[in-house]
């Protein structure tokens, strides 16, 4: 058996006492976590992309919050957008900004600012003219002789 000079025993036992280092799982961020949330909208707009250049994008903006404003020019980072709507992001393009305050069940406010782009394509006069064409075609199915009506009661 091998005795250990008094000095080594020493740093060997204050080793033993000394605590013990626990690695614990460090906790998930709170993104990762389910948390109910809400949304109080402050102001919104309806957006129609003009340009795109340089990181950036200007917008006409029309009010949806107080409707009788003018319209506005803005310009935004490109960064500004989620990167799964940045493929959206062209001259022409519709998206919806809206600043407002994200509420957690816990009762947290935190102000935030989101660019939505609307995935629905715009119609375009020709779309719009030949719907009306179209309508036009098929009034005929409406149009009623007034011996034909139903009256009151009948």
């Amino acid at each position: 058996m091998l005795t250990l000079p008094s000095a080594e025993r020493e740093e060997e036992d204050r080793e033993a006492d000394a605590p013990q280092l626990v690695v614990r799982p460090a906790p998930r961020p709170a993104a990762w976590r389910s948390v109910s949330r809400t949304f109080e909208l402050l102001q919104q707009w309806e957006g129609t992309v003009l340009t795109v250049e340089d990181g950036e994008f200007t917008a006409r903006l029309a009010d949806l919050t107080v409707l009788n404003n003018p319209l506005e020019e803005a310009t935004f980072s490109v960064r500004d957008v989620s990167p799964c709507d940045r493929p959206l992001l062209e001259s022409g393009a519709v998206f919806y900004w809206s600043i407002g305050y994200e509420i957690t069940e816990y009762g947290m406010h935190r102000r935030v600012s989101t660019i939505r782009f609307r995935r629905l394509p715009a119609w375009t006069r020709h779309d719009v003219e030949s719907a009306r064409r179209e309508a036009e075609g098929l009034s005929w199915m409406l149009e009623t002789d007034d011996a034909t009506e139903p009256t009151a009661g009948s």
